[in-house]
């Protein structure tokens, strides 16, 4: 699926579910950084998980 694709996923399921505003791509990535986070995960599991590159 093309990020185009996924946006007009996420965008269409927002309207369909009557949502005061728009959910996007990115804040399903933070919502999943936060739920490991608090579940104990460390910075470094994260960014693997999330696929981002340690500095």
């Amino acid at each position: 699926m093309t990020p185009e694709g996924i946006n007009e996923l996420c965008e269409s399921l927002s309207r369909r579910a009557d949502l005061p505003r728009r959910i996007t791509p990115w804040m399903c990535r933070h919502a999943m950084a936060g739920d490991i986070a608090d579940a104990g995960g460390r910075p470094d599991e994260i960014q693997t998980l999330l696929g981002a590159q340690a500095p």
